[in-house]
């Protein structure tokens, strides 16, 4: 009966876990995540954050490079080439209420 308990809680631990996993659209909705100019995520208005949404932002930057990196050699242009278009198609496409970054560096709710 105690395996059981034990095996049950475990269950409901994971489980609950996974449902407060932050995504991209989630952490933008909350103000945590934003578009740089760069064409990668970043942090609006140097806020504390947690380590989930540092994870998430490294995770997501490193699939853009890797994409940025691959477009800019089909193309032979830069990596920060494709990745300034990317952010300007980034902009047009963020939802009301979301951060992205202005060339000047400051930060914008759309």
């Amino acid at each position: 009966m105690k395996t059981l308990k034990l095996l049950i809680s475990a269950v409901l631990m994971t489980t609950s876990l996974s449902l407060f996993a932050l995504d991209l659209d989630s952490a933008k909705a909350q103000g945590v995540v934003g578009e740089k100019t760069s064409g990668y995520l970043g942090i609006p208005n140097r806020q504390e954050v947690d380590a989930q949404v540092i994870d998430l932002i490294k995770s997501v930057n490193n699939k853009r490079k890797a994409k940025y990196t691959e477009i800019a050699a089909k193309n032979n242009l830069k990596p920060s080439e494709i990745a300034k278009m990317a952010h300007k198609k980034a902009v047009a496409k963020t939802k009301a209420g979301n951060f992205y970054q202005k060339e000047d560096g400051s930060w914008l709710k759309k």
